[in-house]
Parts: C-alpha cells; sequence; structure tokens
C-alpha cells in the first residue's frame, strides 16, 4: 500500500507531495502524513525570488486536498505537471490532461500555491480543450504560460495572470502564432522569449517541423523571429526544435536538437543572441557528438545545457558548461547510463538544480520508452551546483519519495520545487537546499 511520507536526508529535508498515494492513504485512514529565469524586462523591475516555507506541516488535510487537485478529472486520464514558477505572488505550476490511452490534450492546466506546499488546481474558461501548457515564467507583473492550442499542437498559444489565480488568453497574435508550438519561456533584459517549433512544408514528408523563436516587450503583442534567422543546417533536416531557453546579463541561449530522413544528420542546436531578436548558431567542438539539449539555465556564472549525448541509439545523459554562451564544454561527470535530465534551472545566487527520470535504455528520438520489468514506476534523481560546473547527487534516502517523473524544476532562494506526474496524476516534490 502507497504511503505519503516525509523524511530528512543527510543535510537537506525533502519532502515529497505524492498525489495518488495520499489518494490511498486517505482511503484507508493512514496517518503518515514543483521558467527559467528571474531577471528584467526592459520595463519591469526583477520579480522577488522567494523563499519556500519549511515550517509547514503536512497533515493529512493538505494531503488530501492535493491529492483531489493532482488527480486528473476524467478517468484513466493523465495529467502532467510540466513546469513551475514563483514570485513574492505565490507558485504557479502549468501543465495539461490527456485523454484516456491517448497522447492527445483534453484541456490545459494550471495551479497556484501561497506557500509552495498546499496547492489548488485552477479552474478558469480560457483553459481551452484541446490545449496545452508546456512552461511558464514569473515577471513583475505577473505569470506567463506558453504552449499550444489542437490535438496536434497546431497552433501556439500564450496565457497571462497577475496573480496565478485569474488568467487570460492572449489574442490577437494570429499571425505569429500560426502553426507554432512553444516549448520554453525566458524573461531577459530585452523581453520575453519563448521557443519551440513551428509546422512547415517539405517534400520528403507530410510533417515537418522548423525551429521556432518569438519575442515580447509586454506578454500581450509577440512576433516571430523569421524562419531566415534560423536556418537548418541541411536541406534533409526534417525536425528542429528548440526545447529550452534561459536568459542572463549578455542575452539569451536557446538549445534544442535536429533530425530528419534517412541519411540526414540529427543533433544539438545552440543559438545566442545579445537581444531575443538577433540569433547566431553557436559552433562548438564540444557539441560535436551530442544528441539534443533538453532545457537550458543560466546564472552570473554562465550557462547550464542538459540533454542526451552520442549517437542515436547509443547515447547517455550529458551536462555542458559555458561562461559567455558561445564557448561550451561538456562536464566530466559520473551519471547515471539511463538518467535523462529534463529540466535544469539557477537561483539568484547561482546554485543550479537539475532534474530526471531513470529510464532504461532511454532513447531520445523514440515516443515510447521501455519500462523496467519490476516496478514500471520510474525513479528521480535530483543534481545540484554551486557553479555551474562541479555537481553533486542529492540522494533520496526512501526510494519510495523518488518514484515519479520531475518533468521541470524551478530554483528558490532556499530551495526548489519540482514538477511531475506518477501513475497518472500531477505530482510534487518540495527540497530544501542551498549554496554551502
Amino acid at each position: 500500500m502507497g504511503r505519503t511520507r516525509s523524511w530528512t536526508g543527510p543535510g537537506v529535508r525533502i519532502l515529497a507531495v505524492l498525489a495518488s498515494l495520499a489518494l490511498v492513504a486517505a482511503a484507508c485512514g493512514d496517518d503518515n502524513g514543483g521558467a527559467d529565469n528571474t531577471t528584467t524586462t526592459a520595463e519591469q523591475a526583477e520579480p522577488t525570488d522567494p523563499t519556500i516555507d519549511f515550517d509547514v506541516e503536512l497533515d493529512d488535510a493538505l494531503l488530501e486536498a492535493n491529492a483531489a487537485a493532482f488527480a486528473p478529472e476524467e478517468p484513466g486520464a493523465t495529467l502532467q505537471m510540466e513546469d513551475v514558477a514563483g514570485s513574492d505572488a505565490g507558485f504557479v505550476a502549468v501543465g495539461y490532461e490527456t485523454e484516456a490511452d491517448a497522447d492527445v490534450p483534453a484541456a490545459a492546466a494550471a495551479w497556484r500555491s501561497e506557500d509552495g506546499w498546499d496547492w489548488e488546481r485552477i479552474v478558469d474558461d480560457t483553459f481551452d480543450d484541446a490545449a496545452r501548457i508546456e512552461a511558464v515564467v514569473a515577471t513583475d507583473d505577473g505569470f506567463v504560460g506558453v504552449g499550444s492550442e489542437g490535438r496536434s499542437r497546431d497552433d501556439a498559444a500564450v496565457w497571462r495572470s497577475d496573480d496565478g489565480r485569474d488568467w487570460e488568453r492572449v489574442e490577437g497574435n494570429d499571425d505569429a502564432f500560426a502553426g507554432g508550438n512553444m516549448l520554453d519561456v525566458a524573461v531577459g533584459a530585452d523581453g520575453l522569449v519563448a521557443v519551440g517549433a513551428v509546422h512547415v512544408e517539405h517534400p520528403d514528408t507530410d510533417f515537418a517541423v522548423h525551429a521556432a523563436i518569438w519575442r515580447s516587450d509586454d506578454g500581450e503583442q509577440w512576433e516571430a523571429i523569421p524562419d531566415s534567422a534560423l536556418p537548418a543546417t541541411a536541406d534533409d533536416v526534417t525536425g528542429q526544435t528548440l526545447w529550452g531557453v534561459a536568459a542572463a546579463a549578455d542575452g539569451y541561449v536557446a538549445g534544442g536538437g535536429t533530425g530528419g530522413g534517412e541519411g540526414a544528420e540529427g543533433g544539438v542546436e545552440l543559438w545566442q543572441s545579445p537581444d531575443g531578436t538577433t540569433w547566431e548558431r553557436v559552433e562548438s567542438d564540444a557539441l560535436d557528438d551530442s544528441v539534443l539539449v533538453d532545457d537550458v539555465a543560466a546564472s552570473e556564472d554562465g550557462y547550464v545545457a542538459v540533454g542526451p549525448s552520442g549517437e542515436p541509439g547509443d547515447s547517455s545523459q550529458a551536462v555542458w558548461f559555458s561562461a559567455d554562451g558561445h564557448e561550451w564544454e561538456q562536464l566530466d561527470l559520473d551519471l547515471d547510463p539511463d538518467l535523462a535530465l529534463s529540466g535544469v534551472d539557477a537561483n539568484g545566487d547561482g546554485l543550479f538544480v537539475a532534474v530526471g527520470p531513470l529510464v532504461p535504455d532511454y532513447e531520445p528520438f523514440e515516443d515510447e520508452q521501455e519500462e523496467p520489468d519490476e516496478d514500471p514506476r520510474l525513479i528521480s534523481e535530483v543534481w545540484s551546483s554551486e557553479d555551474g560546473r562541479v555537481w553533486k547527487l542529492l540522494p533520496a534516502e526512501d526510494e519510495e519519495e523518488a518514484r515519479g517523473t520531475m518533468n521541470g524544476v524551478e530554483a528558490f532562494a532556499n530551495g526548489y520545487i519540482a514538477v511531475g506526474t506518477e501513475e497518472g496524476s500531477a505530482q510534487v516534490w518540495v527540497d530544501e537546499v542551498g549554496i554551502e
């Protein structure tokens, strides 16, 4: 029988809110009781880097309320939490619910918490059917979420909120959003930058995508960076997507990957921009044998990118570091060969946190991954670094608390919140960790 626990690891206090397990515990009477940036836009002051209250008591009432907020509305559906952000206005998580037995969106989803522990799912008419919110970022004006609408991610979509509770769908950007799919968003000195892909015509396939970048001063009016500014590496590339973006004082870095038909070479895509409008592809020997970048984060020390390295079919997890966004090195780390880091972030003090599940025989271009024979639930790992170069694993004392798939993470002043899914329900992990 599943149980919801709190526990203390060596030197840190880690608490997981396990939605599906809490429902079981409540039914049985068991008493045992997660956007990458906070830099500024041209018109905005820097949002406050919030702290997490670690004195909150996780009583049964709170756990049961979270369990209800994290459970999918439709029987057999899956509720995914994809990203989380926070400011002095509170904490916001975003994602979507997928239909039972199908990887198509039933509706966009968002959650709000005052303290990082007690979560409510937001019911709002702007969270359309067949929509996904993939990422969220805090600004001085509130929160901006980005994603797509349509069962096949037909067009890009943006949502805004002043407080994380009342949301509005951003309208009036039909031309900029047409055919797009926003996957991440960052806020920097020159405004908001979102990245992803856009559907394009290609003579060799009915479905092809090209890397896409959008920019906005205020989160309301968006411009799409022209395709010509982000050329593919070859004509036979049919899949070019940017998965992550980060902002620092010297500009923005976006990362992703390419793929194509038979004979087409895939690999990492890293782009750098001083202003969010003009972009250049990063050329670095450290990226030559890499597959793709899943996420990017930035601090005053530099940029960190995470993703698989090696050949498709024979890849392993990699972490790259760059002091300026131009020159990169792949770090020599002792990582589990099954690790698939899906999110990385840095707080205002320069502490990086990276999260992701252990996926047996992980293949980044395969839609379905092999599951373990004994227990189909995946285990996630958390890694931290004070400078982006030297990393350490934050171990879980109890393997049960590490169960689930961590999709995204936000690092705050005194800890982090990671979000994901476990057994069909959304899930949040909260960890007290800081620079020693």
